[in-house]
């Protein structure tokens, strides 16, 4: 990508930015560059952490999965599953590539289920490469 202000930790920079094997790098690959991109003076920006959330799309950290027509939560291991997996995929199109999930006040058994899943996702889960990292969680 050309024509781009990318934000570092030193201050903003005009430089090139190039994708390599879908990494990042501000060097040239050794071979030939297959397409450019100018993006208009943009300004490209690190992925943001989000260290504080709860839940989104009727997924809950504390409670589960929530379902409308029933007006209860689904806290079963699968419906945590799929929550974490709806997190990790859409949190990077907020720019959020890493997150903390935060529980509400709740009775024990109900937190140890919540971080019990938590913990079992993030030993079996992998990170894919277009998913935001589920770095832990937080009381």
């Amino acid at each position: 990508m050309t024509n781009a202000l990318l934000v570092t930790p030193e201050g903003v920079v005009d430089k090139d930015l190039f994708i390599c094997e879908d990494k990042l790098s501000l060097s040239p690959p050794p071979n030939d560059v297959s397409e450019t991109v100018d993006i208009g003076g943009s300004f490209i920006l690190p992925g943001f952490i989000d260290i504080h959330l709860h839940g989104y799309n009727l997924f809950d950290f504390t409670s589960g999965r929530f379902d409308p027509k029933s007006n209860q939560f689904d806290d079963t291991d699968s419906a945590y599953t799929a929550g974490f997996e709806m997190l990790t995929r859409t949190m990077p199109r907020f720019a959020v590539t890493g997150l903390y999930l935060a529980s509400s006040a709740a009775e024990l058994g109900r937190l140890q289920n919540c971080y019990a899943s938590l913990g079992r996702f993030r030993r079996e889960i992998p990170n894919g490469p277009k998913a935001a990292r589920l770095l832990g969680g937080l009381i």
